[in-house]
């Protein structure tokens, strides 16, 4: 089974440039006063590495298995 990888640099292209969510961020009082883009980098890159070590291994008996019909 291949590592998992979370796709992070594609995250941060939809959150940035497709969401524009520092836009959002900005009308909302209770995250413009305690979100921004490093908090935002450091959530992405903890959830990545959560998905890589807990998510990911929970899908080795289909990857081994595979589809069938």
């Amino acid at each position: 089974m291949a590592d998992y990888k979370a796709p992070l640099r594609d995250m941060r292209f939809v959150l940035n440039e497709v969401f524009e969510v520092s836009r959002l961020w900005a009308t909302l009082p209770e995250l413009s006063e305690t979100v921004d883009a490093e908090t935002v980098e450091a959530i992405l890159e903890e959830a990545g590495k959560v998905t890589g070590r807990s998510v990911a291994p929970l899908s080795r008996a289909a990857d081994e298995e595979g589809c069938h019909w």
